[in-house]
């Protein structure tokens, strides 16, 4: 599920970048790509390692210990950050779009168009 989610948000991201061309607008693009990167890599770590022996988290055949209290954890803490950079993604190129020398009817279609992604 996690790469599923940092996967799509990469694309996005990719798109942003390559569709606004602001220097700042670009760094804020990357450090968003930086953390969604790591969170991905830390929400594969720790469900990978949070049994052992590894394979015992998906082989109902093979004897393990997991440790429930970090699987508690991992289920309720894990989406929160997902949230945080699902809101930052939509708002980040609000302001560029309105910034924009255009009509203001196309302004709220831009911001509109951008604005799907909530759905």
């Amino acid at each position: 599920m996690p790469t599923c989610y940092a996967t799509a948000k990469l694309s996005i991201l990719w798109l942003l970048n390559n569709s606004i061309s602001l220097k700042s607008f670009r760094k804020v693009v990357r450090a968003l790509t930086i953390i969604v990167l790591c969170w991905w890599v830390s929400t594969i770590l720790l469900d990978t390692f949070i049994c052992f022996p590894i394979n015992s988290r998906w082989n109902p055949n093979v004897k393990g210990t997991c440790n429930n209290k970090v699987v508690q954890v991992e289920y309720f803490a894990t989406p929160i950050p997902w949230i945080i950079t699902d809101f930052a993604i939509l708002i980040v190129p609000l302001p560029v779009l309105w910034s924009m020398k255009l009509s203001r009817a196309r302004q709220i279609g831009l911001v509109a168009l951008f604005g799907v992604g909530i759905a």
